[in-house]
């Protein structure tokens, strides 16, 4: 796990991002810089009880603003076997 994560500013003024919440907003934050991230840029590997215990919400919360993300297409999920996938994620956060 890196001890620094990038997060490009121009999120800032994407429509996609513009249009959701202010938790939907947190939670794609919180999934760019969770400590389940893993080396590959945008793989998550956590499910939904372990997200929500990591940024401090109710199940129900948390759920809530994934459920937002999933809608908008911003994020992918596998709860069974515990995978969220932010496919635009490489384009902003390449490999060095």
């Amino acid at each position: 796990m890196g001890r620094y994560r990038r997060i490009d500013a121009r999120i800032w003024g994407d429509s996609k991002f513009r249009r959701l919440s202010d938790d939907a907003k947190l939670m794609f934050l919180y999934l760019l810089t969770c400590p389940s991230t893993t080396s590959l840029s945008g793989v998550i590997q956590a499910g939904q009880m372990s997200l929500a215990e990591g940024i401090g919400w109710t199940l129900e919360r948390t759920e809530t603003a994934l459920g937002e993300l999933l809608r908008a297409g911003m994020v992918v999920a596998d709860w069974e076997n515990r995978l969220v996938w932010l496919p635009n994620a490489i384009r902003y956060n390449q490999p060095n």
